[in-house]
């Protein structure tokens, strides 16, 4: 079942995108100006989290899409290192852009950068993706723990698949939002 979900969820992601693309897409992307340069430490921050995320993709979803089957051996050792990483990068991130990303109101206006930085959909995507990417390392690394017994651990571990999922979808659509924003704050 997972199997049939995470695979209808990619398509879906990727369906979403590109009726994004069309409806606004290209519009914003003739010329709306620079795109703001990034700091030395938001691109090493940026780079552990892309690299962790597509190393723990690929070993997750290589188990539940391809193999069918429990992960482990080599995969599973990469799948843990990549984890670690990606959960430092992930509050590295977070400490990093949520000021940025904050619900508060501010005004729109060129004296004021912060607010030009990043849109509604792009704030919900940074919130959600940092929401479901802590969830399913919270989970995982519950459930390693004897104190919720066999059946709390298969619960975890479900909720952990579910978690990267939608850390997985919000992750994708947040990065095509940021590649197709061309505003310069």
């Amino acid at each position: 079942m997972f199997r049939a979900v995470s695979i209808g969820s990619l398509i879906g992601v990727v369906v979403l995108i590109l009726v994004h693309y069309s409806f606004t897409g290209r519009s914003r992307a003739e010329g709306k100006g620079p795109t703001r340069r990034q700091s030395n430490w938001e691109l090493l921050i940026c780079a552990g989290l892309l690299i962790s995320f597509v190393v723990l993709t690929l070993t997750g979803f290589n188990a539940t899409i391809l193999a069918k089957d429990l992960m482990t051996g080599f995969p599973l050792l990469l799948h843990v290192a990549a984890g670690g990483v990606y959960m430092v990068s992930l509050v590295a991130l977070a400490f990093t852009w949520a000021e940025a990303n904050g619900v508060r109101r501010v005004e729109t206006d060129a004296s004021n950068p912060r607010s030009l930085r990043f849109t509604g959909l792009q704030k919900f995507c940074f919130w959600s993706l940092l929401l479901f990417g802590l969830l399913s390392s919270v989970t995982i690394l519950i459930s390693m723990t004897p104190t919720f017994g066999d059946h709390g651990q298969e619960v975890l571990y479900e909720a952990h698949r579910a978690s990267a999922l939608l850390a997985v979808i919000f992750t994708v659509f947040y990065a095509y939002l940021l590649l197709l924003a061309k505003r310069s704050p």
